[in-house]
């Protein structure tokens, strides 16, 4: 037979800290995605080159189902990943890892924080 003795008063702590985490996901996370978003959307913004401005403004985030980032011009990959004719001109996919990397770190201390 196994004797097995429960603190009530840790096992409280624990749930109300799970409770916390709860909350915290179903609410600041979803402000935090929409935040880096934003955040992808202007670096890629300020770092795409510029020749007519129809890319630079084809740049957008929003959300529906999923937060999204996009460039909507059609030869927007192009110029991100270039052709046998065109160096590469990296804007995006290096600014959504830079912030993408960011938030990480952010949800990171915030949950550190809140399970202390």
């Amino acid at each position: 037979m196994i004797d097995i003795k429960v603190n009530t008063q840790d096992i409280n702590k624990i749930l109300y800290k799970i409770s916390k985490l709860d909350n915290y996901s179903e609410t600041d996370i979803d402000k935090q995605f929409a935040v880096t978003a934003s955040a992808i959307s202007r670096r890629a913004k300020i770092d795409v080159p510029v020749q007519t401005g129809f890319l630079q403004s084809s740049i957008n985030y929003g959300r529906d189902k999923n937060v999204y980032v996009e460039a909507k011009a059609e030869y927007a990959p192009f110029v991100e990943f270039g052709t046998k004719h065109q160096k590469k001109k990296p804007y995006f996919y290096k600014n959504a890892e830079i912030e993408l990397n960011l938030l990480f770190k952010k949800l990171s201390r915030s949950i550190k924080r809140i399970i202390g």
